[in-house]
Parts: C-alpha cells; structure tokens; sequence
C-alpha cells in the first residue's frame, strides 16, 4: 500500500501514532485493521468509511502525544 495516497485522515493518525509510540508498532496496527476489514462483506465504501472513522478516532487518542 503507497502510504502517500492514504486518505489524509489515515495518513495523519498513522503519523500521530507512530510518533507517540514507534513506526512499527503503528503499522502493526494497521495491518490489523486492514486485515479485520478485508474478512468483512460490507462494501467497499463501507471499508473505506470504517477506516476513516476509526482513524479519527486514533488521531483523538494519540493528539496530545505529538
């Protein structure tokens, strides 16, 4: 996946994240995401909508770290 591409909802709370705790730790759960996401049957602007909204929401948690 090109990490620059990612919506910049992701891409922001992935960068808070990795910037708070480490860079592979952030990744790793973000493949675990995108791992639960792929088994679903919700469509894909379904995924898509689920990954914003829990980035956000990872973006909140890790604001006042970075």
């Amino acid at each position: 996946m090109n990490f620059s591409k990612l919506n910049p909802i992701v891409h922001n709370a992935l960068l808070k994240e990795a910037l708070a705790t480490s860079a592979g730790s952030a990744m790793a759960n973000f493949n675990e995401v995108l791992s639960t996401l792929q088994e679903s049957t919700a469509s894909e602007e379904g995924k898509l909508g689920v990954l914003r909204e829990f980035y956000a929401y990872r973006a909140r948690q890790f604001s006042d770290w970075a």
